[in-house]
């Protein structure tokens, strides 16, 4: 996630929770076996004719790389594990 956005504030119930699950959770492992990514960006470029801009407007685009291969861990590989639990954090009442 990129630092300029807000991740949402977890409620103590919510944060004893989400712990107990990370307790259980798979970690993710490139396929090179490594478990550990450091962010980076890819950059598009949007050109001006497309956007009707008066300049080429250049978009960072949030990527996960492996630090051992320096493969970009691709966004399909998380949706093959079967035990992906998507998390809902918004106030049920």
């Amino acid at each position: 996630m990129a630092r300029s956005q807000q991740q949402p504030q977890l409620s103590e119930e919510q944060a004893l929770k989400m712990d107990q699950m990370l307790e259980k959770a798979e970690s993710m492992k490139c396929k090179c076996g490594s478990t550990i990514f450091t962010g980076a960006n890819k950059l598009k470029r949007l050109s001006r004719i497309l956007t009707g801009e008066a300049q080429d407007i250049i978009v960072p685009i949030p990527a996960v790389i492996c630090v051992k291969c320096r493969e970009e861990l691709k966004d399909e590989e998380p949706a093959k594990n079967e035990n992906v639990i998507e998390l809902d954090f918004r106030n049920k009442k």
